[in-house]
């Protein structure tokens, strides 16, 4: 049987996400509140789930001190090895998996992880999303990447996520796409992006006080978040619970600031979130 799903371990400079003990009065507002239903019941016995949405709706056009405090949270339970995880001093986690999508909802999904080309039992991993807003569009039979980082920081920890199409699998063509296509890219706990993604983000202060001088790093204030494409790009500035669309490179997107703040708290950091996914763009 093919082994897909790997983890791999890296050196990572994220910061901490996903709630907190310290500072929720400041308004981090723990983690993953909500809960709409997920995939419901399994493909041949894998387990069913069923997502929850996570956060608050969040402003429909946030005004420029208007504070959000939603989360993104993955859970991949895959058909072979481990789910990415973290654990207070440890290392950063890096899982990756390749799959066609054989059950699809809003903020969740199953892959069968058994390549087309090989004689294996299907390999069904699920996965579940929670992020305010969010609403997933991954056709059946397409051929995906899912990628799941995390990386421990004080006590919990941060993640970024990317769920993109994959041009062939296994010697055949994927069936729905060309394989530039991205269904999702994710964080939270930091405002980083992937890597590979087609754009890069940045925190803009907007200068609405936050209550001290912080403890070095970003000063405590609220932000907006600036997607940025490239040399000669303004950026498209998106505050705290707007959705917003935009293009870069080939793609149009619609992104979300789920968060974006600095508290005075000293060990209160991992206030940013946001997620893109690519839309076609007369929807």
């Amino acid at each position: 049987m093919p082994l897909r799903a790997a983890s791999v371990f890296s050196v990572s400079a994220l910061l901490l996400a996903c709630g907190g003990s310290v500072g929720q009065d400041a308004g981090t507002g723990g983690s993953n509140p909500g809960g709409a239903a997920g995939v419901g019941g399994a493909v041949g016995g894998a387990a069913g789930f069923g997502g929850s949405t996570g956060g608050s709706a969040g402003s429909a056009g946030s005004g420029t001190c208007t504070r959000t405090t939603d989360h993104f949270s993955a859970q991949i339970a895959p058909a072979w090895g481990e789910p990415a995880s973290c654990a207070p001093g440890g290392p950063a986690a890096d899982w990756t998996g390749t799959g066609a999508v054989v059950k699809s909802a809003p903020t969740a999904l199953v892959i069968d992880q058994c390549p087309p080309n090989a004689d294996c039992m299907p390999g069904l991993t699920s996965i579940e999303i929670a992020a305010a807003g969010l609403s997933l569009m991954i056709p059946v039979g397409a051929f995906v990447e899912v990628r799941h980082e995390v990386a421990p920081a004080w006590g919990s920890c941060s993640e970024r996520m990317s769920i993109r199409s994959v041009k062939d699998w296994g010697g055949v063509p994927n069936p729905v796409s060309d394989g530039n296509w991205i269904y999702l890219l994710a964080t939270d706990g930091t405002f980083q992006a992937l890597p590979d993604s087609p754009f890069s983000v940045n925190a803009k202060a907007l200068g609405c006080g936050g209550g001290g001088p912080g403890c070095g790093g970003d000063p405590p204030d609220d932000y907006a978040l600036v997607f940025n494409v490239g040399p000669g790009d303004p950026g498209t500035t998106v505050h705290m619970g707007e959705t917003l669309g935009m293009s870069a490179g080939s793609g149009f997107f619609l992104v979300r600031n789920q968060r974006s703040f600095q508290t005075a708290y000293c060990d209160d950091y991992w206030n940013w979130s946001w997620w893109a996914t690519q839309v076609h763009p007369e929807k």
